[in-house]
């Protein structure tokens, strides 16, 4: 609500994917979630190239690598979230990154870490 009217901020509501992937493509995304669980919506930002700028607890925790793919802020606040924006206006993140990133939650890469999961408490 404090953020509307602002130039710089714009409220949509449910898009199509193709439009998300274009409206996000290698544009910051802040993540305002305040529960922990894994956050999909992280990942899938990812893996459109796009860097996150995230509340620094939960899921987030596992899936974002400060300075690499995005960064963390510490306290749900105004001033925790402009200085985590204003520290990522620094920094300078690679969309292939992103992307690389987000494989590490890959079905291939689920399937692959199950596998050896089984095959190590079989031996």
């Amino acid at each position: 609500e404090a953020a509307a009217g602002a130039p710089n901020v714009e409220f949509r509501g449910r898009v199509a994917t193709p439009e998300l992937v274009q409206l996000t493509h290698g544009r910051p995304r802040l993540r305002l979630r305040r529960r922990g669980g894994f956050g999909i919506a992280t990942v899938e930002a990812q893996a459109c190239g796009t860097p996150v700028i995230a509340f620094g607890k939960g899921g987030a925790r596992d899936i974002v690598i400060p300075g690499e793919t995005g960064s963390f802020f510490d306290t749900q606040s105004a001033d925790s979230i402009i200085a985590a924006v204003e520290a990522f206006d620094g920094l300078s993140i690679a969309p292939a990154a992103c992307r690389a990133n987000a494989e590490r939650f890959s079905h291939a890469a689920f399937r692959a870490a199950m596998r050896r999961v089984v095959e190590e408490a079989m031996r």
